[in-house]
């Protein structure tokens, strides 16, 4: 399935600049460490991170997408850790900042143990995906209520079944993305999840 969405292995599929929600939520104010980009693609976020000073893990289940994000960080001499597997499969530790952007996270308890703890004491979530209104059926799932959303995580951690997070933002913003796999999307929904130490 992974491998479906990149029918054409020479052509960049994305539109290779960071998220505007990355750019925008990923302030001074997030100690620098390590950080997680679960869903890298061909690594446009990854890259951006480690730019700005984190020690940067990749995870990405397309050998396709990974194989461009080591060229990437190669060209760039950037170094990144990046982890071939799907994130249900995948050995993950913990970090200062865990992102997670449009990839299909099942929304069930066992998924979101998991996610929450690779998030260290003191450490940030950042969750975005496009908005409830604009997905259909994508990532081989029926409804949205099957991926773990922003509007579900926020209400998962707003009924207070994970008291260590606290949600600092959720919002519906309008994006404005003329190139690569993800035009035609207007509008997208972010959440910020801070752990306490």
């Amino acid at each position: 399935m992974y491998e479906e969405i990149y029918t054409d292995e020479t052509a960049q599929l994305w539109s290779g600049n960071p998220n505007r929600a990355l750019v925008r939520e990923i302030t001074s104010e997030i100690s620098r460490g390590k950080a997680l980009d679960i869903g890298a693609g061909e690594g446009a976020d990854a890259i951006w991170l480690s730019q700005q000073g984190f020690a940067v893990t990749a995870l990405e289940p397309s050998h396709i997408a990974a194989t461009r994000i080591l060229q990437l960080a190669d060209k760039q001499n950037i170094g990144l850790n990046i982890i071939e597997d799907t994130f249900e499969q995948a050995d993950l530790g913990s970090y200062e900042l865990v992102t997670a952007f449009y990839t299909p996270v099942r929304a069930n308890t066992e998924s979101v143990d998991k996610l929450l703890a690779t998030v260290a004491p003191s450490g940030w979530l950042l969750v975005v995906h496009h908005a409830h209104s604009e997905i259909t059926e994508q990532h081989a799932h029926k409804h949205p209520k099957d991926l773990l959303l922003p509007k579900v995580l926020q209400e998962i951690l707003e009924n207070g079944h994970y008291p260590d997070f606290q949600v600092i933002k959720y919002e519906t913003f309008e994006r404005h993305v003329t190139e690569g796999g993800g035009a035609g999307h207007t509008h997208d929904d972010v959440i910020m999840v801070r752990r306490s130490s």
